[in-house]
């Protein structure tokens, strides 16, 4: 489902309990990335919390494409919710983040994790 910009506000206040990710994209990086913090707050992710909340980057995931997969497979320690954030500056990360969004979609991948992807515009 697309939200429009009139709608994201309300959304990342509180998103649908089914949503298991989000891409959240646009041409001013400040409230991309303000929102997707709203988002993964809202998912429930503690920002304090290292292992609640993981960020990662396009040189994470160039380095180690499996990251991904791994991160959104992981309970987090001390229970409650999880959220991975991925913040994309270019095209560099596109083909794992594909590969891990196909294998969600195709039930290969059950994530425990909810995943927020940051991007600028599209």
């Amino acid at each position: 489902m697309k939200i429009s910009t009139s709608a994201a506000d309300a959304f990342v206040a509180k998103p649908a309990p089914d949503i298991a990710a989000a891409l959240v994209y646009g041409p001013d990086r400040g409230q991309v990335r303000a929102r997707g913090a709203a988002l993964a707050a809202s998912f429930g992710a503690d920002a304090d919390d290292p292992f609640a909340l993981v960020d990662l980057t396009d040189a994470d995931l160039k380095a180690g494409p499996a990251r991904l997969a791994d991160e959104l497979r992981a309970y987090a320690f001390g229970g409650g919710a999880r959220v991975v954030r991925v913040r994309l500056d270019g095209d560099a990360a596109g083909g794992a983040l594909a590969e891990v969004l196909a294998d969600i979609d195709s039930g290969a991948l059950d994530p425990v994790a909810r995943l927020v992807v940051e991007a600028g515009e599209l």
